[in-house]
C-alpha cells in the first residue's frame, strides 16, 4: 500500500535535533575545564543544563523505536539482535578508549585557572571504587546502570560516563515491543491504555525513590519513552491525534514539575517544541539549506559523538597539559579546537565505517524469514485504505491483529535523516 505523501520526511528535523543535543552535551563536558566564569551566561546554561539533552534523547528513542516497530514488526529476539549490532560496535571502541584512561590521573593540578570548588566530572579514575575487570564486565552487559551506587560507587559513569544512558536504553528495548502494542491506535487515536501506562510511569520515580534504585533505572524515565511512542503514533495523523500527544506532553510536564524533576520538565518542553516544528513545511525547507544539512550531518553522527566524547576529552586533556605545559590562553587556543575536531572527526569515521556497517549487518541477521513474523491482514472495518495497514504482531501475541499507522518510507532511509541508524541516544 502506498503511504500518503503528507508525512514524508517530516522527522528530518528530529534527526537534526540529535546532532544539536550531542553537541550540547560535548560543550557541557568541555566548559568545566576552560576556566570561564561558570556563573555568567552562556556558560551557566551549559553547566546547569547538561542533563536535559539526555531526557530529550529518551523521548527521541521512544519515537524512533516505535516508528521502526510499526513499520517492520518483528519478534523480540530479532529486534534485540538488531539493536545490539547497532549499538555495540561503536560502544566497544568507546570502552577501549575508556580503559585507556583508567590509569591516568586527572590533571586538575595543572589547571590553576579552574575553580577548585566548581563542578567536575566524577570518577575519572575508578581504581578506588572497584577493579577494572568488574567495571568492564558491568559495562559490557549493560548492568552498569542498574547497579546502585551504594554497592559500587561510580559504576555507571566510570569508563564511559555518557554510557549510563545506554543501560537505560537497553532496559527500554526489553519492553518496547510490548509498550508499542499496548498503545497501538484505533482510527488514528491512541487507546486508553496509553493513559494508564503514562499514569504508572509518572508515579514510578516517586514510588521507587531509594538509594537502592540506581540513577539509570528505567523507572525514572519511562514516561519520556512512552511520550516518544505517542509522538510516533500521532505525528502523521490528524489534528485530533496530535492533540492527544500535546495533552500527554503537558501531563508529563506537570507531573515532572510536581515531583521536582526539573530536568525532565525542561526536556519535555524542548521535545514538544521541536516535535511541533517538525510538522511545519518551513522546517523541512530549512533543512535543505547549508545550515540544515550541517545539522543533519551532526544528527547522523550523533551516537558516536555522544558515546566517545568523554574518553577523547580526557585523553586530549592529559596530552595537551603533559606535552605543552601551557598557560591558560595557550591551553584554550590548543585544547578547545583540537578536542572539538577530534570528537567530531572520530565520530564521523566511526559512523561511516563502524556504525552503518554494523547496523546493516544486524538487520540482515535479524531479518524475519519468509512466512514468519509480520504478515499483512485485513484492516479494521471503517478504517479506510489511507488510515493504516493491519499487521499481525509477533511479540508473543500471535493471532491478534491491530491497525498500525502508515509511516512514510522516506523517514526510514539514511538519506532522509539517517533514521536507519538514528534510533536511540545518538
Amino acid at each position: 500500500m502506498t503511504p500518503p505523501p503528507a508525512g514524508a520526511g517530516r522527522t528530518r528535523l528530529l534527526d537534526a535535533l540529535r546532532g544539536l543535543l550531542a553537541s550540547w552535551v560535548l560543550l557541557h563536558h568541555m566548559v568545566v575545564y576552560t576556566g570561564f566564569d561558570l556563573n555568567a551566561l552562556p556558560w551557566r546554561l551549559l553547566v546547569r543544563h547538561g542533563q536535559e539533552p539526555v531526557a530529550v534523547f529518551f523521548v527521541l528513542s521512544g519515537f524512533a523505536i516505535a516508528r521502526s516497530l510499526f513499520a517492520r514488526p518483528q519478534p523480540l529476539p530479532s529486534f534485540l539482535l538488531a539493536r545490539v549490532w547497532r549499538i555495540y560496535p561503536v560502544y566497544v571502541i568507546a570502552l577501549a578508549l575508556g580503559v585507556a584512561t583508567w590509569w591516568l590521573a586527572p590533571p586538575l593540578a595543572r589547571m590553576p585557572w579552574r575553580d577548585p570548588a566548581g563542578p567536575h566530572l566524577e570518577h575519572w579514575s575508578a581504581r578506588q571504587v572497584g577493579p577494572l575487570w568488574l567495571h568492564l564486565l558491568l559495562h559490557l552487559t549493560q548492568l552498569h546502570g542498574l547497579l546502585p551506587g551504594a554497592f559500587l560507587p561510580g559504576a555507571d559513569t566510570t569508563l564511559v560516563p555518557t554510557a549510563w544512558s545506554l543501560s537505560t536504553e537497553f532496559q527500554f528495548y526489553l519492553l518496547a515491543p510490548a509498550l508499542c502494542w499496548l498503545v497501538l491506535p484505533r482510527r488514528g487515536v491512541p487507546r486508553l491504555a496509553s493513559w494508564a501506562i503514562l499514569a504508572v510511569a509518572l508515579v514510578l520515580p516517586d514510588l521507587l525513590r531509594s538509594p537502592l534504585i540506581s540513577f539509570a533505572n528505567l523507572a525514572g524515565y519511562l514516561d519520556l519513552f512512552v511520550l516518544g511512542i505517542l509522538g510516533a503514533i500521532t505525528h502523521d495523523g490528524r489534528w485530533r491525534a496530535r492533540l492527544v500527544h500535546v495533552l500527554a506532553a503537558l501531563v508529563v510536564l506537570a507531573g515532572a514539575l510536581a515531583g521536582g524533576r526539573v530536568v525532565v520538565a525542561n526536556g519535555v518542553v524542548v521535545w514538544l517544541g521541536f516535535w511541533g516544528l517538525s510538522l511545519l513545511p518551513a522546517a523541512e525547507r530549512w533543512l535543505d539549506h547549508p545550515a540544515g544539512r550541517l545539522a543533519l550531518w551532526a544528527g547522523a553522527i550523533s551516537y558516536p559523538l555522544y558515546i566517545v566524547q568523554m574518553p577523547v576529552l580526557r585523553l586530549s586533556l592529559v596530552a595537551t597539559l603533559g606535552v605543552l605545559h601551557p598557560g591558560h590562553g595557550l591551553f584554550l587556543a590548543v585544547w578547545l579546537p583540537v578536542t572539538f575536531g577530534l570528537c567530531f572527526g572520530l565520530a564521523a569515521v566511526l559512523h561511516r565505517y563502524v556504525e552503518v556497517p554494523g547496523t546493516r549487518h544486524g538487520k540482515r541477521l535479524a531479518r524475519v524469514p519468509q512466512g514468519r513474523g509480520a504478515r499483512p491482514c485485513l484492516a479494521h472495518p471503517g478504517d479506510g485504505p489511507a488510515s493504516g495497514v493491519a499487521w499481525r504482531m509477533p511479540f508473543g501475541l500471535a493471532g491478534t491483529a491491530r491497525t498500525l499507522p502508515v509511516l512514510p518510507p522516506r523517514d526510514l532511509r539514511p538519506g532522509a535523516g539517517a533514521a536507519e541508524t538514528q534510533s536511540d541516544l545518538g
